[in-house]
């Protein structure tokens, strides 16, 4: 599996690509590790069609083949769960402090009481993420 670093990169280049082509000359200011945290928060809950072109956009396209068709929509071995583990790796990292700086991220995932939300396959993956869901 490629990593986490190498999706963000893609992505970020993706963006920074489309945001200059309308800003020519402009400075740009974006948290592309941001823009794709939160996208793959939408990740978490897409199916199908929409699941495969996050997966693309995001460039996380290249390890949903690798996965045994069983596996595919397990909670716990799933393309999104793989990378929200990936994600809490990571941000456990960032959001340690340091003796030369502190940089913390925060990002939550909001829902509202009316929607309906599998617990059994969110929960795995914001466990793994290190997230919780505010209603």
């Amino acid at each position: 599996m490629r990593s986490l670093s190498t999706a963000n990169v893609e992505f970020c280049l993706d963006v920074f690509k489309e945001l200059n082509s309308n800003n020519i000359g402009d400075n740009i200011f974006f948290s592309s590790l941001s823009l794709l945290y939160a996208l793959s928060m939408v990740l978490l809950g897409a199916r199908g069609e929409t699941a495969e072109q996050l997966e693309k956009v995001l460039h996380f396209s290249h390890t949903v083949d690798s996965l045994k068709p069983g596996f595919k929509d397990s909670p716990k071995c799933s393309q999104a769960g793989r990378i929200h583990s990936e994600f809490g790796v990571l941000f456990s990292q960032i959001n340690q402090p340091d003796s030369n700086c502190t940089l913390s991220i925060a990002n939550r995932l909001y829902g509202t009481k009316t929607m309906a939300f599998h617990q059994e396959k969110w929960q795995i993956s914001l466990e793994r993420a290190q997230l919780t869901l505010h209603l």
